[in-house]
Parts: structure tokens; sequence; C-alpha cells
């Protein structure tokens, strides 16, 4: 990715080398499953545990199946002992629907049957 800063409001941008997302991970949620925009980032919740990287391997597990790519494609950028990160989606295959259709909706939830 370009040094260029996502602007404010922004929660992903792609470009030639992939997809960068701001995402706010909830862990010990009961299922793995996307939820809402909330302003500048994705919230997703993990069903693991925030303990010994338990919620940051299943994220990107979760990442990895929704964006049709290995798991060693999805790179933690930020944010590896915190909520708030920003994560890296190399070699992406697919496009999660609420991506393509403009996901600035409120509430929306989706899961990629992890």
């Amino acid at each position: 990715m370009d040094n260029e800063a996502m602007s404010a409001g922004e929660w992903y941008r792609h470009d030639a080398e992939g997809i960068e997302l701001r995402i706010r991970v909830i862990a010990r949620a009961r299922q793995t499953e996307f939820g809402p925009v909330r302003g500048n980032q994705l919230v997703v919740r993990v069903d693991s545990p925030p303990v010994g990287g338990k919620a940051n391997v299943a994220l990107r597990k979760f990442l990895a199946l929704c964006f049709g790519c290995r798991q060693r494609d999805v790179v933690l950028v930020k944010g590896s002992h915190v909520r708030d990160k920003v994560v890296r989606i190399h070699a992406a295959t697919v496009l999660p629907a609420f991506m393509s259709l403009g996901a600035k909706l409120p509430g929306l939830l989706l899961d990629c049957g992890a």
C-alpha cells in the first residue's frame, strides 16, 4: 500500500497490493461474524478469547474465508494487542457482498460460514 493514510470515515481502501481494513474486534462473541460499520471501523465479532493471540488467529481465519484467500495473506498491520486493528489482505479472490454494495449500512450482519 502507499503511504497515504485512510481518511476519516473510511474503514477500508484498496489498491493493486490488496485491501486494507480498519477493524474493531469484539472477542468472546457467540459466533464469528461481521457486525456493523461504526464510524471508521468495521466491527468483527470472533468467538475466541483475547488470550494468547487466539482472537487474532480467529480473525485472520475468518477474513481469509470471507475474502477467498489463504490465512497467510491476511496480515495484521497494527493492533496485535488491542481491539482496534488495521489488517491488510493480499490476493483476495472474493469481495464480500456488503463491500461491493457500499456497506456503510449500520447494523449489517453477515457471516461467511465460519
